[in-house]
């Protein structure tokens, strides 16, 4: 359960936590967020890309 609501989609956190925990890296959590964030906006404009083609 979730206790801050910044309008994400649980299943977008879930995959932002997957990637955070693939990387170890926890330091610098921001600097993990925007490159967990980066990668699966990247594959939304791939799947987009792919369904307009």
């Amino acid at each position: 359960m979730r206790t801050i609501s910044l309008g994400i989609p649980d299943l977008l956190l879930d995959e932002i936590d997957q990637l955070v925990e693939k990387n170890k890296i926890y330091e610098n959590r921001s600097d993990v967020l925007r490159q967990a964030i980066e990668e699966l906006l990247a594959k939304e404009l791939e799947y987009y890309k792919s369904r307009t083609s």
